[in-house]
């Protein structure tokens, strides 16, 4: 019982610790994550993913200075990638249009422009983890156990967020399948 008890008390200064922190350096990070990428919602969600990390990696910090250079450096990591990924979908995006406008007579540009906004639509329906995992998966052509490892989740995690991430795209893109199997 008294190993519980240590234990307990352990998880509870963790946890006040790790509460500290995270009021006195949230908004200064979400400030500097902000001066990155240009968009609120994301800014916060980066904040978050980081403070994330930095609870399931705990265990890792001795002190407490150690962790707002960590924060920091995991803040524009995330930021810088996060624009990178911005920029391979827009180069993505117009590869597309311009094959699409070469390739397509009018009928068939318009049918394009819906599924491309269909796609799009169901692209944005995912949540930011479910999209970093499909474009690992389908973009950059990483194995689920690949991805597992990059993103420290489990494989069956990874193998989740892509059913989910497939279940909305068929939902959303239904009445082009056929025109995509063709």
């Amino acid at each position: 019982m008294a190993g519980k008890e240590a234990e307990n008390l352990t998880d509870q200064v963790d946890a006040s610790i790790f509460e500290q922190v995270f009021k006195a350096q949230f908004k200064n990070l979400y400030a500097y994550a902000f001066s990155i990428v240009k968009d609120e919602s994301v800014a916060k969600e980066i904040v978050q993913q980081v403070f994330f990390k930095l609870w399931q990696h705990k265990d890792r910090f001795r002190s407490i200075d150690a962790m707002p250079p960590y924060l920091y450096k995991s803040v524009h990591n995330a930021a810088l990638n996060h624009l990178e990924h911005l920029k391979v979908r827009a180069a993505y995006r117009q590869h597309y249009l311009h094959a699409s406008e070469e390739a397509a007579t009018t009928p068939e540009r318009l049918q394009a422009k819906e599924m491309e906004s269909k796609i799009a639509e169901a692209y944005k329906a995912l949540s930011e983890k479910s999209r970093l995992i499909f474009h690992l998966s389908r973009y950059e052509g990483l194995k689920y156990a690949e991805i597992a490892r990059k993103l420290q989740l489990t494989e069956k995690a990874v193998e989740k967020h892509m059913t989910k991430a497939l279940k909305i795209f068929r939902s959303k893109l239904s009445e082009y399948l056929s025109c995509i199997l063709l």
